[in-house]
């Protein structure tokens, strides 16, 4: 079993890779040292892709013309995902959070998020998640 699921996730043990491992930890007294039983592996793009629910934006003060524009583009090109997007403004006469229709649902990719803040500005993106399992729900 082990063997098989390294066999399925072979490119994704590499190196330097964060990964999310699901399986059991015990320890081996025999080999005086944890030996990891694997039962799923994936990447920590993939998680993130599989469990955010929400991308929050906050509208830089002060924001240029045309960026608008530029923010419907980058999130044009990653709709069809499942986590929603908010824009959220704050202002001196006024502060909301606006929550763009279902169709502007996107896939939350790396790329997108550092796009995002090459445009919104650092500590502009946040990602909202859902709980991975039960026992998850229980720990809060």
């Amino acid at each position: 079993m082990v063997e098989e699921v390294f066999q399925r996730h072979r490119d994704l043990v590499v190196k330097d890779a964060l990964l999310q491992v699901e399986g059991g930890l015990r320890f081996d007294e025999f080999s005086d040292a944890w030996r990891l039983s694997a039962r799923q592996i994936a990447s920590l793009p993939a998680v993130r892709e599989r469990l955010a629910r929400s991308l929050l934006l906050t509208w830089p003060a002060g924001a240029q013309a045309g960026l608008l524009e530029r923010l419907e583009s980058l999130l044009r090109g990653q709709r069809g995902g499942q986590c929603a997007v908010m824009l959220r403004y704050r202002g001196p006469a006024a502060s909301g959070t606006l929550s763009c229709a279902e169709e502007w649902k996107v896939r939350p990719s790396a790329e997108l998020i550092e796009q995002l803040e090459d445009l919104l500005g650092p500590g502009s993106v946040r990602l909202g998640y859902a709980l991975a399992t039960p026992a998850a729900a229980l720990a809060q």
